[in-house]
Parts: C-alpha cells; structure tokens; sequence
C-alpha cells in the first residue's frame, strides 16, 4: 500500500513539472495583425508581436501581400536586432533571448490607386520559424486582411466658405480659386465614422492671412489604429490687377489717350502754320 501511494505522489510530481513545459510551448506564438481598413492612396501598418513564456532568441519570416499594397518600409522593435529587414521578410536576434511577450517589427504598405472599393485585400507572414538557440519552433501562417473604404464611408462633407467639394477616391489635392480681395476662408469638414477622427489643429477652422498666388491647408484625419490619410486643399488666391500689364484699362489708357491728343494737336497746329504761311506768299 505505501509502495502504491508512494509511486502516486512521484507521479502527480513529474505531472506537475512536465506539464508547464508543455504549456509553455503551446503558448509561443506570433501574433501578426495590420489596419482592418484603408482608403486607396492610404498607408496600412503590420505588426508582428511574439507571446511566449520560452527563452526566444531569433525569429525570422517572410511577407507575401497583394499586388495593390505596396511595401513601403519597417522597422523592428528596440527589443530585437535586425540583421534582414525588406520587402521579402526579416530575421531578428536577441543574443540574450527574451521570454515574454514583445513587439517584433512594423511593417507599412501603401494602398496603391488600382485597388477597388469595398475589396478585402490580404497581407501573410509566411515560413515563421522561432530559435531558442539550440532548437527551431515552426509557427503556422499567418494572414491579416484590409478592407479598402471609399471616403465617402467616412467623410461627409468639405467645404470652403460653405462651398462643396468634391472628394474622389484616390485623390487627395484639391484647389479653390478666390478673389483677391478674400482675406480668409471657412474651411468645414465632418466625418460620419466614429472609427475615424480629426487630428487637432487639422479639422474645420478658419484660414486667414491669405497670401495671393497658392495657400495650402491640411486636412488629416486618423484612424483607430493611428494612420492618417491627409487632403491638401491649396486655397489660389487671384493677383491684384496690375495696369501696366492691361494697357487697355486705368492710368495707362489715358496716358496713351493724352499722348495721341498731343501728337495729333501739334501735328494739326503744324499743318495750320504751313498753310497760313503759304497763302502769305
């Protein structure tokens, strides 16, 4: 009986120092997520994040994304070093390892102008492998999906001095032409998403100090998630007429004006004293 109960608690030990390990391993993973939505001309950014309890020393993996997301850049965490960092993939190490969970990288793709409205788009991370050093841990694709928006899902309106204007997707530069004689202008712009916000100091406001020739104002609106897709509005302000460009009109017209009326009176005084002398002889 106490050989039986003895060989019991032995078991219940090993069961207990076992089974955190194997907990452990079935809790390191990559977590890979990107913008759940964008807007065509918009930036999306990936995040690659480790969740481990197990000493990962290296991580390495490779981007595959649709052809209308194009790769813009990345950048790894402070917590790993990046001996690979492109448009393929990265591998990243950190001699010490690191046994909790961390960011990895960022990657950013822009949404290039052949991608199509109300289109979910993919972006994988592919042939993940983890390192402790000594052993490779395999880790399943991962794929995150973008819905591209038109802006018309979230932007109601943009006007100028209660003007319309007419937002198209994909295009983020606009101009209005005022006189010369406008020194300020009221830009108004409201949103219909809740998802999406103003950045301070970009929304609806006010421009004054209008100088003539081209005055650009920036509309920035951000996501949830922090990305920003920004509209140049260039407020195109008229010259002042200028008469020596317009000969017909102002100071210049009548300077002319005077200058034939000289011309003509001297040549008709001319003509006068030519025939008074003539009838003397």
């Amino acid at each position: 009986m106490k050989k039986k109960k003895k060989m019991f608690f032995i078991t219940i030990l090993l069961l207990s120092i076992l089974c955190p390990l194997q907990v452990m391993a079935d809790d390191t993973d990559i977590d890979f997520s990107c913008s759940k939505e964008s807007l065509i001309g918009s930036n999306i950014t990936c995040t690659v994040n480790l969740k481990t309890n197990q000493n990962i020393k290296g991580i390495e993996a490779h981007y595959e994304s649709a052809d209308v997301l194009s790769y813009v850049d990345s950048k790894s965490s402070d917590s790993w070093s990046a001996i690979k960092n492109n448009s393929l993939g990265f591998i990243v190490i950190e001699t010490d390892g690191i046994s909790k969970n961390s960011e990895v990288i960022k990657s950013k793709y822009v949404v290039s102008n052949k991608a199509e409205v109300s289109k979910t788009y993919a972006v994988k991370l592919s042939n993940i492998t983890l390192s402790d050093g000594t052993n490779d841990i395999p880790i399943a694709d991962k794929i995150a999906n973008i819905k591209i928006l038109s802006i018309n899902n979230i932007l109601e309106n943009i006007t100028v001095n209660s003007k319309p204007l007419e937002v198209t997707d994909g295009v983020t530069s606009y101009t209005v032409n005022v006189s010369n004689d406008t020194d300020k202008v009221e830009l108004t712009a409201n949103l219909k998403s809740d998802n999406y916000k103003f950045v301070d100091g970009y929304g609806s406001r006010v421009i004054t100090d209008l100088k003539e020739g081209d005055n650009l104002v920036e509309l920035k609106i951000a996501n949830n998630e922090g990305e920003l897709i920004t509209y140049t509005i260039n407020i195109s302000k008229s010259a002042k007429a200028n008469i020596k460009e317009n000969p017909n009109t102002g100071g210049y017209y009548i300077l002319k004006v005077v200058i034939i009326l000289l011309i003509t009176g001297f040549a008709t005084l001319g003509i006068y004293k030519y025939n008074k002398k003539g009838k003397k002889v």
